[in-house]
């Protein structure tokens, strides 16, 4: 589950806090993923990547991700994936995009609307 918790306006930017928590059987040990900002008219500000390494069952990790775009600019945020990532005891990479994003469960944010990027 991913889950985004914090913002905070920077000088020339926006931060945001979140965690992902392992509620799956297994180890995730790489698992990145693609946060894109968008305004209120659907354009695409900007794109950044995180990656969440060595999440064992039922442990959590926090991450933040920085715009370079005030918070006031951003009303939308997609999570997508490259097509890559290891989870669990085999060493599993897909190609495939969107293969590793359904792993993820993305609850509702009281800060801005966060969703998965369409298929």
């Amino acid at each position: 589950m991913l889950s985004l918790h914090q913002r905070t306006e920077l000088t020339n930017g926006c931060r945001y806090g979140l965690t992902l928590s392992n509620n799956l059987a297994v180890d995730i040990s790489d698992l990145p993923l693609v946060f894109t900002a968008y305004n209120e008219n659907g354009v695409r500000l900007q794109a950044v990547t995180r990656a969440f390494f060595g999440i064992r069952p039922t442990q959590q990790q926090f991450a933040e991700i920085t715009f370079q775009v005030g918070c006031e600019r951003i009303k939308r945020i997609e999570v997508g994936d490259p097509g890559r990532c290891i989870v669990g005891e085999l060493t599993r990479r897909s190609s495939e995009p969107g293969a590793c994003l359904r792993l993820v469960d993305i609850p509702k944010s009281p800060l801005i609307d966060v969703a998965k990027e369409p298929s």
